[in-house]
C-alpha cells in the first residue's frame, strides 16, 4: 500500500483545548499508525484543511459546525474560528508527523505530507482585486506556512480556476466549465506549482499532485483535461519543480461529501441501477496508456474535443438528412 489518506477533520471542534487534541491523537491516530504503519510509507494527515474549516465552522454547509450568525460574520478575523481551528489542526499535524517518524514499522522511511486544496484565483474586474487578494491570503499559504518544517512533501489538490466577482464567484462567458461548475484552466496548475516552489524552495520539498480531475459524465472534457494537466505538470518539472507524483481524481464515480452521487468524476462509470456495474470510459484507456508509456500523444490534445464534436455534428446532419428523405 503506497498511500494512506487519513482525514480526521470531522472529529474536530474549533474551541477544543490542545490537551483534548493530545487525547485525540493518542486514542485515534496512534491506534491507526500502530496497526498499519508496516503497510504504509506515504501519509497524508489532513485532506484540504482550510476547505473543511471554511465549509464546516465558517459557513455551516458541512456537518459538525453549526456556526451562529456572529461566528459566520467574524469567522475570518485573525483571532476567530477560522485561524483558531487551522492552528489546532497544524498542532495535530506536527504531533502526527513526529509520531509516524518515531514509530513507523515500514521498511522504507515514511514520508508525511498534506493534501492542500488550491485554485487559480483571479478577479473578474478592477473592483474585485481586493476580494481576490483576500481569498488568496486566507487559503493559499497560511496552513502550509505553519507546518512546512514538518513536511516531507506538499500535496496539492487542483481542479481549476475561480473568478472572484463581488462577494462570490463569476461564471465567465466563453470559458470552459465542468458539469459541476468548476472553471477549467490547466495553466493554473503550472502557475500554482511555480508559486509554491518559489515560496518553499529553501526547504527543498517535493510536490505531489494529490488530486486533479473533472466532473464529466459525457467524457468529452475529461480526455483533453487529463492530457493538458499532465503537460502542465511536465512544464513545471522543466522549470525545476520536483514533482514526485500525480493522482487523478478519481478511479470510479464516487460519493461527494456535499453533492452525493451527482458529479461524475470517475475514469470508470458506475451503473447504480445495474448492480453497480463498472463501465470504463474512454478516458480510462487514455490514462492507462499515458501511465504505461509515460507519454502523451500530440494528436490527443486539442483535437480530442474537436473530433468528438465533429462526430456529434455528423450524427445530427445524418438525422436531418433522414428526416428530409422521409418528408419526401
Amino acid at each position: 500500500m503506497q498511500g494512506f489518506f487519513l482525514n480526521f477533520g470531522i472529529m474536530w471542534r474549533a474551541r477544543l483545548r490542545i490537551s483534548q487534541f493530545d487525547s485525540f491523537i493518542c486514542k485515534y491516530f496512534r491506534l491507526v499508525v500502530d496497526r498499519v504503519s508496516d503497510l504504509v510509507d506515504q501519509w497524508v494527515v489532513f485532506n484540504e484543511p482550510h476547505v473543511f474549516v471554511m465549509l464546516t465552522y465558517c459557513a455551516g454547509a458541512w456537518p459538525g459546525g453549526h456556526p451562529d450568525m456572529i461566528e459566520i460574520a467574524t469567522s475570518a478575523l485573525p483571532a476567530d474560528i477560522y485561524y483558531h481551528t487551522l492552528h489546532l489542526m497544524a498542532e495535530a499535524h506536527i504531533k502526527a508527523y513526529d509520531y509516524i517518524h518515531e514509530t513507523s514499522k515500514s521498511n522504507k522511511k515514511p514520508i508525511v505530507g498534506v493534501a492542500h486544496n488550491v485554485s487559480f484565483t483571479r478577479p473578474y474586474g478592477f473592483f474585485d482585486v481586493a476580494a481576490a487578494t483576500l481569498a488568496n491570503t486566507l487559503t493559499l499559504f497560511p496552513y502550509i506556512d505553519s507546518i512546512c518544517e514538518k513536511l516531507n512533501f506538499i500535496g496539492l489538490n487542483y481542479y481549476g480556476q475561480e473568478v472572484i466577482w463581488g462577494p462570490g464567484l463569476k461564471l465567465v462567458p466563453n470559458e470552459e466549465y465542468s458539469e459541476s461548475g468548476r472553471g477549467i484552466y490547466p495553466d493554473g496548475l503550472f502557475r500554482i506549482l511555480l508559486q509554491f516552489h518559489d515560496r518553499y524552495k529553501h526547504l527543498d520539498l517535493p510536490f505531489v499532485v494529490t488530486e486533479n480531475g473533472v466532473s464529466d459524465e459525457t467524457d468529452l472534457i475529461r480526455k483533453p483535461y487529463l492530457i493538458e494537466h499532465l503537460l502542465a505538470v511536465y512544464a513545471a518539472i522543466l522549470k525545476r519543480v520536483r514533482v514526485l507524483g500525480y493522482v487523478f481524481w478519481t478511479i470510479s464515480d464516487n460519493w461527494e461529501w456535499a453533492d452525493g452521487y451527482g458529479p461524475k468524476f470517475g475514469l470508470v462509470a458506475v451503473d447504480r441501477a445495474n448492480d453497480l456495474a463498472r463501465l470504463p470510459r474512454p478516458s480510462y484507456h487514455l490514462f492507462t496508456k499515458a501511465v504505461k508509456t509515460r507519454k502523451t500523444e500530440r494528436c490527443r490534445r486539442a483535437f480530442t474535443v474537436l473530433i468528438e464534436e465533429t462526430k456529434e455534428d455528423l450524427k445530427l446532419i445524418q438525422m436531418v438528412e433522414r428526416r428530409k428523405q422521409e418528408d419526401r
